[in-house]
């Protein structure tokens, strides 16, 4: 005669499941919110970038709200205060990014001389030859995307040794250092130049805004978690209710 399968799973073991589950299921739903708000927040920037790009006058003015626009600026290179910011990879290849001030002719309302510009990347073989080359001649008329820089109270002219050649250079931290090494005040922003097809050594052009972090794998993880407790608390329960049944 068969015995009847008995599923004893104990109270404890239950209801340390429930509580796990449902912190798992907790974790797993709060990814997925995240990944929605995430992608709509994503959307927006893409679509500010999207808007037609800001005036010279507009961005001097300093009166629109300057995150992920673009913007477009005018002037003339001033080549010799590049400064290199090195050790970025690009395809496999080592290189600097070229940041230039690009010099108005007509001064900002609060002084500004020059716009700083982020002209592109170039391979470390090509670096030497264009710092000692010739910069475009002329004036010249770019677009790019805009990043405000944090100048605090920094003061053209104060810094006696320029740098060169920077590891790294944020926006946020390191403009007012270079402010300070300039002979003239800059724009509290820099323009990343868009990519424009040009066949120099240079390579402008900026990255959309994207997601850092995948939530989707993020919350399948969680919810996979989940899944696991509860056919480990099924597992566990069948397996007492076994020994249950061999000892009566």
């Amino acid at each position: 005669m068969s015995r009847r399968l008995r599923f004893r799973p104990g109270w404890v073991p239950t209801l340390g499941t429930l509580l796990a589950v449902a912190i798992l299921c907790a974790l797993g739903t709060w990814q997925v919110q995240r990944l929605h708000w995430k992608r709509g927040l994503i959307a927006e920037w893409n679509a500010r970038i999207d808007l037609p790009p800001l005036a010279q006058e507009t961005l001097l003015a300093g009166e629109e709200d300057l995150a992920y626009r673009r913007g477009r600026v005018r002037g003339r290179w001033d080549q010799p205060r590049s400064i290199y910011v090195t050790h970025v990879a690009r395809e496999s290849r080592e290189g600097a990014r070229v940041l230039t001030p690009l010099r108005l002719a007509v001064p900002g309302s609060d002084g500004a001389a020059a716009v700083l510009v982020d002209r592109g990347w170039l391979p470390y073989g090509s670096v030497e030859a264009f710092a000692a080359g010739e910069s475009e001649p002329g004036e010249v008329e770019l677009t790019g995307l805009v990043f405000p820089l944090a100048l605090g109270e920094s003061r053209p002219g104060t810094r006696d040794e320029p740098r060169r050649e920077w590891v790294r250079f944020d926006p946020k931290r390191h403009a007012a250092v270079l402010q300070e090494q300039l002979p003239y005040r800059i724009a509290p922003f820099l323009v990343q130049r868009e990519a424009d097809g040009g066949q120099g050594p240079l390579r402008p052009g900026f990255d959309r805004p994207r997601s850092r972090v995948d939530h989707r794998s993020y919350a399948i993880t969680w919810y996979s978690m989940a899944a696991a407790a509860v056919a480990v608390w099924i597992g566990f329960g069948l397996q007492r209710g076994r020994q249950e049944t061999t000892a009566t």
